[in-house]
């Protein structure tokens, strides 16, 4: 199912004021995640999935910086039609529980499963859908954490802390990876892996 999330909602981004396309990196933490993976000690990411690829550009930046051109999902037809041509053949316009529900029946499986949007979700999904990612994925890195968050956004239904959130993806078979000194990293790897 897509949703009619429309042009308003990308020109006025979460409410910010502000255009999507001139503050995604503010609000996914693209660079967070990138540079976990730009460690020398870390795994190839050899396949990308994005849940919530919005208007594409976190698409294309996926590929710039790892030669990986993502696979993923939009719910937004209007956010869909934004992405250039030659990542939107790769992103389909779908509610990601049931992208996800695919790619696990499929046996399709990603290096990393890369969201911000499960905040998206209604709090009754949010122990399936990880329990799926768990299956198809060995890193899932996700910003859901809500707290402090300023900003408006009519869309938004599971509004949790960290903790919250670290609970329901570690009973849904992943681990925590932390940072090099203890820090947090919203990196967490499958016990499928």
């Amino acid at each position: 199912m897509a949703l009619d999330i429309d042009e308003k909602f990308f020109k006025n981004y979460a409410g910010s004021g502000r255009a999507y396309a001139r503050v995604w990196r503010q609000y996914c933490y693209f660079d967070e995640c990138t540079a976990l993976f730009k460690d020398p000690q870390a795994p190839t990411l050899k396949s990308i999935c994005v849940l919530g690829t919005a208007t594409g550009e976190i698409c294309e930046a996926f590929y710039k910086k790892f030669g990986v051109k993502p696979y993923g999902c939009e719910v937004s037809r209007w956010a869909h039609r934004q992405t250039k041509d030659e990542f939107r053949s790769r992103v389909r316009c779908r509610d990601m529980r049931d992208y996800v529900s695919d790619i696990v029946e499929s046996g399709k499986r990603f290096t990393l499963v890369f969201s911000n949007s499960l905040i998206y979700l209604p709090e009754a999904d949010v122990p399936k859908i990880l329990r799926e990612l768990s299956r198809c994925t060995d890193f899932l890195h996700c910003r859901s954490s809500t707290s402090g968050s300023k900003c408006p956004d009519p869309w938004r239904q599971t509004l949790r802390p960290y903790a919250w959130w670290n609970e329901q993806i570690s009973r849904a078979g992943f681990r925590v990876v932390p940072g090099a000194k203890g820090q947090r990293t919203y990196l967490w790897q499958s016990l499928w892996a």
